[in-house]
């Protein structure tokens, strides 16, 4: 997109991120800067935490922070807490605790667990829960389907099942999609039974064609959505292939 930009009259065309992003802000005041920060946020994270600190865009201050906090995860995982804790507005912190927990998980699983399960209610738990889930259900899924068994059906509950039967179906499909029955919001757990059959329908699809012909969790609308969508992509995928 950055490439883009630059055809654009008035873009900084010399590739300098911190340029394209003030200048984005001016023109589009409000904008995600995730995708406009992501390589100077790998290469100094924190200049990109500097800069952001003195933004009164909310959603730039917020999406420039949470990017530069991903970031130094892989660099210095205690410098990321710290500065989450301390150096980061509330609705950076919000979009940040998941990749933050997924990967200090990775490196310590029982404590990243104990950090989310301590915080109070609300998003920011939801999403260091959720990256627990995903960690977890990658290191030992039957370890980390009991602990699921806790939460109740709701918001927390059903973040957490998400990104649970996301990470397991990779290798366990019908397992996977055991989970959506238990998300308590009807909508999203059609819609989650129907993310995860079609990614199914990608890896074997004979295998997930006789799940589809057999569930109860698919509408005949739904069945008609995945089959049809299944069928338009591979129709795509042979003409480009031609």
């Amino acid at each position: 997109k950055l490439q883009a930009l630059r055809v654009v009259p008035g873009v900084p065309a010399n590739g300098d991120a911190r340029a394209a992003a003030e200048w984005v802000l001016k023109e589009q005041p409000g904008t995600d800067l995730t995708w406009l920060v992501r390589d100077w946020s790998q290469e100094a994270p924190k200049d990109v935490l500097a800069w952001a600190e003195d933004l009164t865009d909310a959603e730039a201050k917020r999406s420039a922070q949470a990017s530069a906090v991903r970031s130094l995860l892989y660099a210095d995982l205690d410098e990321a807490r710290e500065v989450f804790t301390k150096e980061i507005s509330p609705d950076a912190e919000v979009a940040a605790p998941e990749p933050l927990s997924s990967h200090w998980g990775s490196r310590d699983l029982p404590a990243a667990r104990t950090w989310a399960e301590s915080l109070p209610a609300g998003g920011l738990r939801e999403n260091a829960l959720g990256g627990i889930a995903r960690t977890w259900a990658a290191q030992d899924a039957a370890a980390a389907a009991q602990w699921l068994q806790g939460f109740e059906p709701g918001d927390e509950g059903d973040h957490v099942v998400i990104e649970f039967a996301d990470t397991v179906m990779a290798r366990e499909p019908a397992t996977a999609l055991d989970w959506p029955a238990s998300i308590k919001d009807p909508v999203l757990r059609g819609a989650q039974v129907e993310d995860l059959v079609s990614r199914w329908l990608q890896m074997d699809a004979g295998a997930a064609r006789e799940w589809i012909s057999n569930t109860d969790q698919l509408s005949a609308g739904a069945r008609r959505r995945v089959l049809d969508h299944r069928v338009s992509a591979f129709r795509s995928g042979s003409r480009f292939a031609q």
